[in-house]
């Protein structure tokens, strides 16, 4: 049996987008945390370096009265707010950063890290709720309404954000134009799921009152009366549990709409409430938004069960796009195609028309993401879709198109454009200064020689030779990144690792005691310090890094394990007993663990 879950729709508004929405609402900072959503590129030295070096171009022109305001949109999990803000911590500069996220949760779980407080209670981080898909207010997480203020903010930075905002996917065909439009489906062949399936369908039906909604003297009573009684007959169809009724239709979805509206128009015709001749078009289009749809959409089946269908609609483009300096900038680059295929940021748009004049006359926008490296990704008509990490949709950002509408709106605007770039950087400048000397700083941090994206390819490098089992090689780069990237926890933990695994215990312990940037403990060097303490044979000193990686991190039955061997060695004969049946509790085949507890029972 076919089942329709969502109608064939645009494709920014497929119900995708609002599973991606609801995954960050409910997992909060759990997205990171699990790493399922990396965050590491835009959160390291080297990048925190480059932001800080436009943003002191950028004030060394304009003195500020008073505080610079930062505006950062999508949190992430706060770490490049704190590095950007310990950066400037030695400067002369007054800062005061609006750290925004859709999610209340993550907000709420970076308030609670204790390297926070100090920026929380000197007042130079806000934490605040901002739904980038409504840019209307911010709220603070005691609940106060803040409006959007003119002229507010000095910067507003979007790292990894724009990408996660629902995108449309445009068509051009010589002068047609046509949008992207996805159907959702899925098939249920077993009879107990489509038992199950049509006893839900009935609950729903019996639940939909429209009657106690509406007035007596409402002139639509006689209508939604009888949509009522069609419901009910349609319930006690369903639970009757015969299925063969809508085998001859294409879909369930289609079975329930012809007949259910089919049953409504004779009961309204009986009641005298419609003309013999009436169009049922309304009639059926009503039904399916009101009783189908929301029954449909709400239904949830795994990844894997789920077909899903692609389609065309054709477009008037200047009926489509919000303001006429969009069509001519969409118009004028694509000019040189005769096909095209254009990812269009429409609530990025919107988000960048809420927030401009929030800006002040000066200010700067800085956007990083995964986006096109240039126009010429926008040619031919080719496959365009967002990536999945997790349930977190992620779709390229049109720097190309982007940087021509910021341009319509009267800003100046730098972007890179190499497409080796992982990450993509377009800086805005509102009214902006003639020879502006963030420009100069852009082109020379950012397009000339962008140390970010070297540092981030050595890492990348790096961590695949390590998983190769190529140690010198994998050590080589993470060394060269280092350099680059001083105290970044990723690189020093690889490193680390690298080095246990060529036996050079010694290095590999003073790299595990370097200051790092890691202040959210996401990374356990613990256990790292505690197996090259074992290795060197210093047990006494591997026992508290054991103790401290099983409290922070959770046990392991080979960490219980090791740590059983320290206290064997250290005498501790029954801390060694306890600890191998913990792992024996969580391994319960591993010969190893066996061995050490049958010798302990000699």
């Amino acid at each position: 049996m076919r089942v329709i879950l969502q109608k064939s729709t645009p494709s920014q508004f497929s119900r995708e987008w609002e599973i991606h929405k609801n995954y960050y609402l409910r997992q909060g900072a759990e997205v990171f945390l699990s790493q399922d959503v990396p965050y590491n590129i835009t959160s390291n030295p080297a990048f925190i370096a480059q932001i800080q070096s436009l943003i002191q171009a950028l004030v060394s022109e304009s003195p500020q009265q008073g505080p610079l305001r930062i505006l950062e949109l999508g949190a992430g999990l706060g770490l490049f707010a704190l590095q950007l803000l310990q950066a400037f911590a030695d400067t002369e500069l007054e800062l005061e950063y609006w750290l925004t996220d859709l999610s209340k949760n993550t907000l709420q779980w970076i308030k609670k890290q204790a390297v926070v407080q100090p920026w929380l209670e000197s007042g130079q981080l806000k934490l605040l709720h901002f739904d980038a898909q409504k840019p209307e207010w911010f709220e603070t997480l005691d609940q106060k309404i803040l409006p959007l203020s003119e002229r507010f903010f000095s910067v507003i930075i979007s790292n990894y954000h724009f990408s996660t905002l629902p995108t449309a996917v445009l068509y051009k065909n010589a002068t047609r134009w046509h949008e992207k439009q996805i159907q959702i489906e899925t098939e249920l062949n077993e009879p107990h799921e489509i038992q199950a399936l049509l006893q839900s369908l009935a609950e729903a039906l019996k639940t939909r009152n429209w009657l106690s909604h509406l007035a007596h003297d409402h002139p639509q009573v006689g209508y939604f009366k009888a949509l009522e009684t069609v419901q009910g007959e349609m319930q006690t169809q369903l639970l009757t549990g015969e299925t063969t009724w809508f085998e001859d239709y294409p879909s369930l979805n289609q079975a329930l709409e012809i007949q259910m509206t089919e049953n409504w128009r004779k009961h309204l015709l009986k009641a005298g409430l419609i003309d013999p001749q009436a169009d049922t078009q309304n009639l059926s289009e009503t039904l399916s938004q009101l009783v189908l749809e929301p029954f449909f959409s709400h239904l949830d089946f795994p990844p894997h069960r789920l077909i899903r269908r692609e389609g065309l609609l054709e477009i008037d483009l200047e009926n489509y796009l919000r303001q006429p300096k969009d069509q001519e900038a969409l118009l004028m680059l694509t000019q040189a195609f005769e096909r095209a295929t254009v990812g269009y940021p429409c609530d990025a748009i919107h988000l960048v028309d809420a927030l401009s004049a929030q800006l002040q006359p000066g200010g700067l926008w800085i956007i990083s993401d995964k986006a096109y490296a240039g126009k010429a990704w926008m040619q031919e008509i080719h496959k365009e879709e967002a990536s999945h990490h997790g349930e977190s949709l992620s779709h390229p950002v049109n720097t190309p198109l982007l940087e021509a509408l910021f341009q319509k709106r009267g800003y100046q605007v730098r972007s890179t454009q190499d497409e080796i770039y992982a990450l993509q950087t377009l800086a805005a400048q509102k009214h902006p200064q003639p020879q502006a000397a963030w420009v100069e700083i852009f082109e020379r941090k950012f397009e000339q020689t962008n140390r970010n994206e070297e540092s981030h390819t050595l890492l990348e490098a790096g961590h695949h030779l390590l998983k190769s089992g190529l140690h010198e090689q994998a050590r080589r780069c993470l060394i060269r990144a280092l350099r680059i990237r001083p105290g970044d926890a990723s690189l020093l933990y690889l490193l680390a690792v690298c080095m246990l695994q060529q036996e050079d215990y010694l290095p590999a312990w003073e790299i595990l005691n370097t200051a790092h940037n890691d202040c959210f403990e996401l990374f356990n060097f613990a256990i790292l310090r505690a197996e090259t303490c074992r290795l060197l044979e210093s047990y006494p000193a591997a026992i508290p890094h054991y103790l401290e990686s099983i409290e922070k991190y959770g046990a392991a039955s080979i960490a219980l394990y090791n740590l059983g061997l320290c206290y064997l060695e250290t005498d501790q004969t029954e801390e060694a007993r306890k600890v191998f049946q913990q792992a024996q509790s969580l391994d319960p085949e591993d010969p190893e663990i066996q061995e050490a507890l049958e010798q302990l029972s000699v």
